[in-house]
């Protein structure tokens, strides 16, 4: 069986560390950024497929499927936004997003505006991660891959 595939739209901080983690446990990584300075081979040296390029676009060339794990970690809902309407119709096992849990209240808020049902946002774990006490890219990367994991094995459920 091939291996399954962790997806993070954007290449922060949180990124590079979390390439990592996923790559220790024989994750397929994949970085998507349209920021060329976030979503550069300079910072992803080791990422198996880097897409400097919008979601909307990304997405139509490596196109979600079950064995998919999905972190969106931009901040930005010009980014995040774009990529969940991919991915709430989608059959990826994971979406995970950061952020606290006040700007998930509004990204619930503008996906609801969107049309998507209750039913289908629940499928977000926001914030992100296991909650550990994470305090660094590094901790925050163990915590989301651990989640990521949880999820898989059918152990970890959303929260929200």
């Amino acid at each position: 069986q091939p291996p399954p595939i962790l997806v993070m739209v954007g290449g922060v901080h949180v990124a590079i560390a979390l390439t990592r983690q996923a790559k220790s446990v024989n994750y397929q990584t994949v970085v998507i950024d349209p920021r060329r300075s976030f979503g550069s081979e300079i910072r992803f040296p080791d990422v198996d497929y880097l897409l400097q390029e919008w979601p909307q676009k990304a997405f139509q060339e490596f196109m979600p499927t079950p064995d998919m794990a999905v972190a969106l970690l931009t901040h930005d809902p010009k980014i995040d936004d774009q990529a969940l309407k991919i991915l709430l119709d989608s059959e990826v096992f994971y979406i995970g997003a950061l952020g606290s849990r006040k700007t998930h209240a509004k990204r619930k808020d503008r996906l609801r505006q969107m049309g998507f049902s209750d039913a289908k946002i629940a499928r977000i774990y926001a914030p992100i991660g296991l909650d550990i006490g994470a305090d660094d890219p590094e901790e925050i990367a163990l915590a989301i891959m651990a989640e990521i994991i949880g999820v898989r094995r059918g152990v970890v459920q959303p929260s929200n």
